[in-house]
C-alpha cells in the first residue's frame, strides 16, 4: 500500500525554503484545476511565490518518477471556515489546521484521477504517514529518496485531534488506514498536525481529522469526495464527482 500512495504525497515549500511541509495531491480526473491538502501552518510562513513538488510517474513498477513543479501564492489557498487562530509565542495556532491549495494543470503536466476514500479511524487502528520531514537541497532532486514512510497506532480518535504512538517532526504528510483495505483503494484517516517525544516508543503524533478537508471540498469547492461507507458497493461510489453535477442530475431524474 505505502508503494501505491508515495506519489500522492507532495512536497511544499518556497524560493529560499523559508518553511517546508507536506501534503498530498487530490484531481477529481477531469478539468485543469487540482489541489493539495495540507496543514494551514505549513503555508503559514511561506513566501509567493509558493512551490508544490510532484512525483510524476514514469515507470511505477520501476519507481521511475520525474519532478513537477507547480507553483502559485497565497491568493488560492482555502481555510477552514470555522478555523480560530490564537497567536503562541510568535507563531499562529490553527483551531482547524487545514489549508487546501487550488493549482491549474497545465498542458504538459499529466495528472490521473487520484482514487482513495476519506476514513475515520478508531482506537487501535493500524496508520501510517507518509511525507517529507525537514528541508531538501536546493535545488530540489531526489525527491523520492527523501520520502519518508512512518507506521503507527492510533491511541485516542477525537474527532478533531488524533494522537498516534509514533514520533514525527514532518506536517501536512497525509495519514493512511493499513486496515480493512478493500481492492487496494486507499483510505486517509488525517493530516499530520505535529510530533512530539523523543524516542519512536514513546511520542505521540497529532492529526487533523481530515473530514474537515471533505467539508471545505464540498462547500467551497462543490466536490464530493466519498468516505468509506460499509455495505454499499464500490461501484455505486464515484470518486471526484463534481457535487452540483450530482445533484442537477438527480433533480432532472426526479422530474421525469
Amino acid at each position: 500500500l505505502e508503494f501505491e500512495t508515495q506519489e500522492y504525497s507532495v512536497y511544499i515549500t518556497d524560493d529560499k525554503q523559508t518553511s517546508n511541509g507536506s501534503g498530498i495531491l487530490f484531481y477529481p480526473g477531469e478539468g485543469e484545476l487540482f489541489y493539495v491538502f495540507t496543514c494551514a501552518h505549513v503555508v503559514d510562513s511561506l513566501i509567493d511565490p509558493i512551490h508544490i513538488y510532484l512525483l510524476c510517474p514514469i515507470d511505477r513498477n520501476k519507481e521511475e518518477y520525474r519532478i513537477c513543479k507547480v507553483s502559485t501564492t497565497h491568493e488560492k489557498i482555502t481555510y477552514s471556515p470555522l478555523d480560530e487562530i490564537t497567536e503562541e509565542m510568535g507563531t499562529h495556532i490553527h483551531s482547524v489546521d487545514i489549508a487546501i491549495i487550488s493549482l491549474t494543470k497545465d498542458k504538459d503536466l499529466i495528472l490521473q484521477e487520484t482514487k482513495y476514500f476519506f476514513a475515520e479511524v478508531v482506537k487501535g487502528n493500524n496508520v501510517f504517514a507518509q511525507g517529507y520531514p525537514g528541508k531538501i537541497g536546493n535545488p530540489i532532486q531526489d525527491l523520492l529518496e527523501n520520502l519518508d514512510t512512518i507506521i503507527g497506532k492510533v491511541r485516542h480518535n477525537n474527532p478533531r485531534k488524533n494522537s498516534f504512538t509514533f514520533r514525527t517532526e514532518d506536517s501536512g504528510s497525509p495519514l493512511w488506514l493499513r486496515d480493512n483495505v478493500i481492492e487496494d483503494v486507499p483510505e486517509i484517516a488525517g493530516l499530520v498536525i505535529s510530533g512530539m517525544g523523543q524516542t519512536v516508543y514513546r511520542g505521540n503524533l497529532n492529526a487533523v481529522n481530515i473530514e474537515a478537508v471533505k467539508s471545505i471540498m464540498k462547500n467551497h469547492f462543490h466536490i464530493l469526495i466519498p468516505s468509506r461507507i460499509e455495505g454499499i458497493p464500490e461501484e455505486d461510489i464515484a470518486l471526484g464527482r463534481n457535487f452540483f453535477s450530482c445533484n442537477k442530475i438527480q433533480d432532472s431524474q426526479e422530474k421525469q
